[in-house]
């Protein structure tokens, strides 16, 4: 398979492209405040290290479970991009988001 050809105006990857996508994110209040809270969940929320010891010592199921454990989170993502075609009809994404956090953190207590 050929790789896909560049776009006649795209520019190099480059430090200022980088720099131009932080000040991007830095003016979106929204997207900015939705890498904090995702950057947060997942480095203080996400529970993937203790995944071999739950399959084992809480669901007795050994590395089939482990699997299952790891595979949980891509599923996830695939059902909640099917059903997301309604959150074009939000309008508030900022509150939004708080609840999202709110919801992920319930259930990250309800696994626990």
């Amino acid at each position: 398979m050929a790789p896909i050809p560049p776009h006649p105006g795209a520019t190099r990857p480059s430090l200022a492209s980088i720099a131009e996508g932080l000040r991007f994110v830095r003016a979106k209040r929204i997207v900015l405040s939705t890498f904090v809270v995702d950057f947060v969940a997942m480095v203080f929320g996400m529970p993937s290290s203790l995944f071999p010891a739950l399959a084992l010592d809480v669901f007795g199921t050994g590395p089939a479970g482990v699997g299952l454990l790891a595979a949980a989170p891509a599923a996830g993502a695939l059902v909640g991009s099917v059903f997301s075609g309604w959150t074009t009809a939000v309008r508030r994404p900022g509150r939004a988001v708080i609840a999202a956090v709110a919801g992920w953190g319930l259930a990250i207590t309800a696994f626990g």
